[in-house]
Formats: C-alpha cells, sequence, structure tokens
C-alpha cells in the first residue's frame, strides 16, 4: 500500500435525514365540533397530517365516553393524534388510561404533552411554581414510560417575550422567564412544547416580527426537539392576512430542522377564527361548512 493511500482522509459518513415534520390542526373540543359526518368529512379536504385535542382531554376529567369519541373521530379521519395529558385534575395513572384508549382503539400517538399551558394563573392553586410543574411532569413521564418505554413526552415551555403580547395570559413576564429557566435545565423531555399566537390589534409583535421571533427561540433551542402545537392568530383580521400567517408560520416551522409536530389553532368551532365553523341548525342538528379562511387553504 503506498503512502498516499495510507494517509488519505476517508470519506466522511453521510449525515443522518432531518426528521419530518408533522403538521396538522389544533381540535379543541373535537368530541363537538368533528362528531358530524360533514366536518369530518371538510377535515379529510384539508389532509391534515396529525390532530392535536385541547382542553378536552388536558383540563378535567375526561370521561371515557369522551376519550372513545375523540379516537373514534381520530380512526375516521385516519390520521395520529397529539394527546394532551391532563397533570392538574388527575394522577399520572387515570392520565396514562386515556393515552392507553387512544393505543387500544388502534389509533396512533404521536407524542404526549405533559400538561396544557401549565405557567398560567388557572393552575397556580395546584402547581405553584415551574420547580413544581416538573415534579409533575416527570412523574407523569414515567408513568407513561413504565407501559410505553417509546413514548414521545413534551414538556410546557411558556412563549418568550419576544414571541407575546407584553400582558400575555396576564402572568407576569418575570415569571414566564423563570419558568423557562427552570424546564430548560432538564435533559430528560424528549421535546419542549411552544403555544405562539400572535396579536397584532393590541400592543404585541407584527406577523411579520412574531415569525421572526418564533424562528430566532427555534434555533436557540438547538439541539433539543420542539412540538409547536398551537400556533395562530388571535382576534379578527381578514381571512387572506390570516392565510398568509399560516403559510408564513407553516414554512418557519418546517425549515427550523429542530420542529417535529405543529399544529395550527384551531380547525372547528362556532366564530371565524377557525378553519371550519360548526353551528346548529333548526332541528337541533349540525352544520359545517369552510369559513372564509379554511376555503382558501383549499383553492
Amino acid at each position: 500500500m503506498s503512502l498516499i493511500n495510507l494517509f488519505r482522509r476517508k470519506p466522511k459518513p453521510p449525515k443522518p435525514p432531518k426528521p419530518q415534520m408533522i403538521a396538522g390542526w389544533n381540535a379543541p373540543k373535537a368530541d363537538q365540533f368533528l362528531a358530524h359526518y360533514e366536518a369530518r368529512a371538510l377535515t379529510k379536504a384539508l389532509v391534515p397530517g396529525l390532530l392535536r385535542w385541547g382542553g378536552t382531554v388536558s383540563q378535567h376529567k375526561a370521561d371515557m365516553g369522551e376519550v372513545n369519541a375523540l379516537a373514534a373521530i381520530a380512526n375516521d379521519i385516519g390520521v395520529p393524534v397529539v394527546v394532551t395529558a391532563d397533570i392538574y385534575d388527575s394522577t399520572p395513572q387515570e392520565a396514562m388510561e386515556r393515552i392507553q384508549a387512544h393505543l387500544d382503539a388502534g389509533v396512533k400517538v404521536a407524542g404526549v404533552e405533559l400538561g396544557n399551558e401549565t405557567y398560567l394563573q388557572q393552575y397556580r392553586d395546584r402547581i405553584a411554581s415551574p420547580e413544581e410543574y416538573m415534579v409533575k411532569a416527570r412523574a407523569l413521564r414515567d408513568a407513561i414510560r413504565t407501559v410505553l418505554p417509546n413514548m414521545p413526552c413534551g414538556i410546557v415551555m411558556a412563549p418568550t417575550a419576544s414571541m407575546r403580547d407584553p400582558d400575555s395570559a396576564g402572568v407576569h413576564p418575570r415569571y414566564l422567564t423563570r419558568w423557562n429557566e427552570v424546564v430548560l435545565r432538564e435533559t430528560w423531555p424528549d421535546a419542549v412544547v411552544i403555544h405562539c399566537y400572535v396579536n397584532p390589534q393590541r400592543t404585541g409583535p407584527s406577523y411579520v416580527d412574531h415569525a421572526n421571533a418564533v424562528a430566532t427561540v427555534l434555533k436557540s433551542l438547538e439541539p433539543r426537539r420542539v412540538w409547536l402545537t398551537e400556533v395562530g392568530v388571535q382576534g379578527e383580521c381578514p381571512p387572506d392576512i390570516r392565510q398568509d400567517h399560516y403559510d408564513h408560520m407553516l414554512q418557519v416551522a418546517s425549515n427550523a430542522g429542530n420542529v417535529d409536530l405543529y399544529c395550527w389553532h384551531s380547525l372547528a368551532g362556532q366564530g371565524t377564527n377557525a378553519a371550519i365553523r360548526v353551528t346548529s341548525d333548526r332541528r337541533g342538528g349540525a352544520k359545517a361548512e369552510y369559513t372564509e379562511f379554511g376555503a382558501l387553504l383549499t383553492k
């Protein structure tokens, strides 16, 4: 063997491909708004990659009838789900039962959020500090991993100052900053969960500034994995502006490289902010149709 070949550098192995981001919709009260077949048909036409259950299973002790209804909806639409586990009002075992019910019904669970926006004032009577939250989150994660050792679990991160209104959710900015300092010390979570909304009608950032702020935060969190499971526009705005921000934020998340799960808020409801409007008719049934925003997404 020649000396040239002996000392020639070996080629570097190719970098592993980046995980594919799964994008879909946040679907609060899905057991109500997606109960009608027309709403589910309109949902299918949007071709979601996943659905996220909001407060139905995360903010109170949902009974198994509600959970089974959600599982049936997911099966009909044919998508995986993000389950937001109740860390406030349930034991880890009770939360685990709701996750298991989805799996038993044949629904793929893409991940479990360990609570929902638990930095808010409304949870302070039982989650008095970020340290207390992390104790509860670790206990829930351990209960899940005992039964489902490969189930991804994400912890709650508060929106940073650059991503929110100055008086966001009535929580003092210093508390939100300390919250993030505490939760980001830990290395055991599989991902951090961020919810970010823009409301330019108030004193918050513009659409463009908001998107740029989110991109900066995502970059700062590398190599952590991130789930952006509530992204949207608060308040009224023209449908075309909402669609522009929808497209822009989807691009920001996709380009980041460390976002695994992404959900726009919201899929269905009674107002104009959702993609699908569901209203009651005179006979007690339900009527579902695209809002102007939803119709733009289907063109």
